[in-house]
């Protein structure tokens, strides 16, 4: 074992970036033979000419394999261990030649592991998303900025603690679908009732004051504001994003209350409000 582990640490240069021009040449028919007989005498050094002159086989075999669940070195460790168990394995009363045997045996080390590895992975997803659904759920949650808008920082506090979206929606009656649209930004989703009853029930007053002018804006038609504010000026939706620092998109989405504006872009937009 301890053999096979020094072998494979000095095979850096092919698991790093493989190619053809990476490998030795197949050995001749003589040399393969003579190497072969003298492997089943016991010379470990034939045994080791015979796997570094069949590498690039691994290296062919392995593009079939490949998944986004398993690297490809990984599978090149793989197959290298599947064609060391071929040479150590083979002898001519098999009836095929070497190179033929091996490429088996690489080919069954390739396939069983990649599917394990798969099936572990769809399984391992599959546990998480149930877990998600019955307990308490994982959720990475990326920090508040400046440039968070209302339904962010509801999503950010709803799972700080622990609230599943379905259950809220039973407790303030409303669907699940209204509450991701809100926390996914959208504006024309927003209403005081809402929001109110969001707070209350996350608990949350002290982080979102209902009665902060950001709030308040977000509550009171925002999207009319906007267009009235941007034709009052007279601009056209690109000159008005440029005045703000945003996109001409943004300040479309806005109007017609795709997107909540966050608390950092209102702050330059409540001048002309």
């Amino acid at each position: 074992m301890f053999l096979l582990f020094d072998f494979l640490r000095n095979l850096v240069c092919f698991t790093g970036s493989y190619s053809v021009t990476s490998f030795l040449e197949p050995l001749s028919s003589d040399e393969e033979d003579d190497y072969i007989r003298k492997k089943m005498l016991g010379d470990s050094n034939a045994r080791n000419k015979l796997i570094e002159h069949n590498l690039r086989l691994v290296a062919h075999i392995i593009k079939k394999y490949e998944s986004k669940y398993v690297s490809n070195d990984d599978l090149i460790s793989i197959g290298t261990i599947g064609l060391i168990k071929g040479v150590d394995t083979y002898s001519p009363d098999k009836g095929v030649k070497i190179t033929t045997y091996c490429a088996k045996c690489i080919e069954n080390a390739t396939f069983t592991s990649k599917n394990f590895l798969t099936e572990l992975m769809t399984y391992l997803k599959e546990l998480v998303h149930n877990y998600n659904l019955t307990t308490h759920t994982c959720w990475n949650l990326t920090p508040l900025t400046s440039e968070s808008t209302l339904g962010e920082q509801i999503k950010y506090y709803r799972r700080l603690n622990d609230v599943k979206q379905t259950d809220l929606g039973v407790k303030l009656n409303f669907e699940r679908s209204t509450l991701n649209h809100l926390e996914n930004r959208e504006m024309k989703l927003v209403n005081v009732k809402l929001i109110k009853g969001i707070i209350e029930e996350l608990g949350i007053e002290n982080e979102i004051n209902i009665n902060d002018d950001y709030i308040k804006f977000l509550l009171d038609n925002p999207c009319e504001k906007i267009r009235k504010a941007r034709k009052k000026l007279k601009f056209t939706i690109q000159q008005f994003g440029e005045l703000l620092g945003v996109s001409d998109t943004s300040v479309r989405r806005w109007e017609h209350g795709h997107h909540q504006i966050s608390r950092k872009k209102y702050e330059r937009l409540k001048d002309f409000i």
